[in-house]
Parts: structure tokens; C-alpha cells; sequence
């Protein structure tokens, strides 16, 4: 019965470390994808403004809006 009592608390060891691992490695991605999203909103958001969605779309090159996409 020790054995099998010695297997278990291998077992339960062997669990719990597996089970940090997985939770680090799931937390490190999250922060990746945070980051990501962060440098998205913070450089995307800058250019988001009232005449992106009133002004016509302008040649290529030129600053305009979306109207002519947002109206199909």
C-alpha cells in the first residue's frame, strides 16, 4: 500500500508543477496579447477622429476619410 501511496503523492507533485507551468505560460501569453492590443489602441485611436468617417476617400497617398467604404 505504500507504493501506491508513494505513486500518488508523485502524481499530485508532478500535477502541481505541470499545472504552474501551464498557468505561467497562459499568463505570459496574455501580457504578449495585451501588449499587443495596447500598441494597437494607443497608435489606432490617435487617428480616429470625425473626419475619418465624414470626408470622401482621397486619391492614394492623400489624407481623407472612409465615407465612400462606410457607405458601400
Amino acid at each position: 500500500m505504500a507504493t501506491a501511496q508513494s505513486l500518488h503523492q508523485s502524481r499530485k507533485r508532478k500535477n502541481a508543477v505541470m499545472m504552474a507551468l501551464c498557468v505561467i505560460a497562459a499568463g505570459i501569453g496574455l501580457a504578449w496579447l495585451a501588449l499587443i492590443l495596447g500598441a494597437l489602441l494607443y497608435k489606432g485611436l490617435s487617428g480616429v477622429n470625425l473626419a475619418v468617417f465624414t470626408e470622401m476617400t482621397p486619391p492614394p497617398g492623400d489624407a481623407g476619410g472612409l465615407l465612400n467604404a462606410i457607405y458601400g
